[in-house]
């Protein structure tokens, strides 16, 4: 789900990711990170907005709710500098 974080300075886009997991055992774990792996694999400068994450397991129950969201890591170029001829 594509949104995007308001800023006094301006605004950013982030990706939500909404996941509902059924663990089949209580030694199964599945958080926010593995799934950042998977999205990696196609957006590699992927990362967690600080924040962000929602988790929840239900008291006697296997389904387990994570909220997070993700943006691309800032990449700032800096000029080079010319030389004087």
């Amino acid at each position: 789900m594509p949104f995007s974080l308001q800023f006094a300075f301006g605004s950013k886009p982030v990706l939500g990711v909404l996941a509902h997991v059924h663990l089949k055992s209580k030694y199964e774990a599945l958080d926010e990170e593995h799934i950042l792996l998977r999205i990696r694999t196609f957006i590699s400068e992927a990362q967690l907005v600080k924040g962000s994450v929602y988790g929840f397991l239900a008291h006697k129950s296997n389904i387990k709710t994570l909220y997070f969201e993700v943006d691309k890591k800032a990449v700032f170029l800096l000029p080079l500098k010319r030389s004087k001829n």
